[in-house]
């Protein structure tokens, strides 16, 4: 997910993810004059129940009782390529970065880094595993 989008999953609802990279920034190359604009860090927002194989990146919650189940991996990398378009059929690669995010949880001023696999919870007023 880029910087500036926001996912929510409603209460009651689930979502299943394979492999998630919420990304917390984005620096963009400027290509023929236009670039992703700098924007704040993408959220997924769990208010019901998400479960991921890799998961990195920053999930928020208002509800009671959301969860948030990872498998395989509380960070994901992901590589990313600039391109550009010319016409109908030109691309060229300009540039490329690896952006990598660890799942974190927040709730107002509290914050937990994901350091293991398995279902964190959150209850209201914190997340916990």
């Amino acid at each position: 997910m880029l910087p500036g989008a926001v996912l929510t999953v409603g209460a009651g609802a689930s979502l299943t993810l394979s492999n998630i990279n919420i990304y917390t920034t984005f620096n963009d190359t400027s290509n023929i004059g236009a670039k992703y604009p700098t924007l704040e860090a993408a959220k997924l927002i769990v208010n019901g129940s998400v479960t991921a194989s890799k998961l990195g990146g920053n999930i928020y919650s208002t509800t009671a009782g959301a969860s948030v189940t990872i498998s395989s991996s509380v960070s994901i990398t992901t590589r990313e390529t600039d391109g550009a378009v010319s016409g109908s059929s030109f691309f060229a690669s300009i540039g490329s970065q690896t952006i990598t995010n660890t799942a974190t949880f927040y709730y107002g001023n509290t914050k937990l880094v994901a350091s293991s696999t398995g279902t964190y919870k959150f209850d209201g007023t914190k997340w916990s595993l």
